[in-house]
């Protein structure tokens, strides 16, 4: 009952357009892959508790599913063993993310991304 009950809660989250949940390590290794890609500026950051960080972005530059000044709130895990993700305010990131699934150290993007690292992305999303 506990687990239906959660699974119902995340996927009512997951349906708010501002959610991007990351903390689950994706096999996917393509920007295409992912239904939204953007680079963004940290803003504040909270944690939850049971341990995951919340972090709030505003894009700066959109590139796939996401619109110039948006607000999206990153959720991840900064101590997970298979794929945590440390996100301080400030710092400036190329997210690839779906609703329903993740960001991560083994998903394209990262911090501080060189224009290579965004012309990549945009590359990949033209194929």
């Amino acid at each position: 009952m506990i687990k239906r009950s959660l699974l119902s809660f995340l996927a009512l989250q997951l349906m708010y357009s501002g959610l991007s949940w990351a903390c689950t390590c994706s096999q996917l290794v393509s920007y295409a892959d992912y239904e939204r890609v953007f680079v963004g500026r940290a803003e504040r950051s909270t944690v939850g508790c049971d341990g995951t960080q919340h972090t709030q972005f505003i894009v700066t530059e959109a590139i796939e599913g996401t619109e110039t000044l948006q607000n999206i709130t990153v959720h991840h895990s900064p101590d997970s063993a298979a794929c945590g993700v440390e996100i301080a305010p400030g710092q400036i990131w190329l997210i690839a993310t779906n609703s329903d699934s993740s960001y991560s150290r083994c998903s394209p993007g990262g911090p501080d991304p060189t224009e290579d690292d965004i012309e990549d992305a945009y590359d990949d999303l033209a194929q």
